[in-house]
């Protein structure tokens, strides 16, 4: 019989697949939630059926240019996290009106978090709840330091 080695996430399983696979421990994530994206998961696999599916590369993501809908050029981590945020996440939920190409576009615009937010505070078109900027904040905070195990080390590492 074959030995499936397995860990339990100590908190949300998307953060521990992606520090699993931005650490090289897994080779690829098997999701359906975009999430996965701000979470900066390098190789996610998309629509598994249990013999194929779609595999998206963060790189790839990170280097469509003019040619897509979605520019990336010029696109840091940060600016695609923040345009993650603002379509809607797991910890956020999207301001109406706000897609992911609005939020592409805003994003593209204002460059990152201050400007953005400030922006959308003072848009007319999008009625933005009072704790949406601290929100928004707390969101970042929950991707980028979410305590998970390391199964090299057998602990809980930031």
């Amino acid at each position: 019989s074959k030995q499936v080695r397995w860990v339990v996430a100590p908190y949300e399983a998307d953060s521990q697949l992606a520090y699993m696979a931005r650490e090289k421990i897994v080779d690829v994530v098997i999701s359906e939630d975009s999430d996965n994206l701000a979470f900066l998961v390098p190789r996610t696999m998309f629509k598994w059926d249990g013999t194929q599916g779609q595999t998206v590369l963060l790189e790839d993501v990170l280097s469509m240019g003019p040619d897509n809908e979605l520019n990336m050029e010029g696109f840091t981590t940060d600016m695609l996290l923040a345009m993650c945020i603002l379509a809607g996440c797991d910890y956020l939920p999207q301001v109406n009106g706000i897609g992911i190409k609005k939020a592409h576009e805003l994003v593209s615009r204002h460059r990152g978090p201050p400007r953005l937010l400030r922006a959308l505070r003072y848009a007319k078109a999008t009625s933005v709840p009072v704790t949406y900027e601290k929100d928004f904040q707390r969101a970042v905070l929950t991707f980028r330091h979410q305590r998970v195990f390391d199964p090299r080390i057998q602990r809980l590492v930031p």
